[in-house]
């Protein structure tokens, strides 16, 4: 499966496939190599590191205040997201193409 981009002159860029295996590689490695450390303890495998994070109330109350951040921001952005979206499309507004320009792009 090839990726493609076109561009509007026609032009089709299409990303270096061993770019995209070491990115994947480079972003995800760590983190699979951290997750099955989590797994491994002085007898071999145990859930004891889970136990211990769930167990102590420093780590629920860092947990906890996380949920409720990542719920309240996306709460957030997806109210602002609607209405910013209702607002350009049904409205008439001076400038409408470059605020939904600069909407669309990261």
């Amino acid at each position: 499966m090839e990726l493609e981009i076109a561009c509007h002159e026609g032009v089709e860029l299409a990303p270096n496939p061993c770019c995209l295996k070491v990115m994947v590689l480079g972003f995800n490695l760590p983190l699979l190599v951290m997750l099955g450390q989590s797994f491994v303890g002085k007898a071999g495998f145990t859930l004891a590191n889970f136990r211990e994070v769930f167990e102590a109330s420093a780590y629920l109350k860092v947990l906890g205040s996380t949920f409720r951040i990542a719920l309240l921001s996306s709460t957030l952005a997806l109210v602002l997201g609607g209405l910013a979206a209702y607002g350009l499309v049904r409205g008439r507004l001076f400038g409408r193409m470059a605020i939904q320009s600069n909407l669309s792009h990261p």
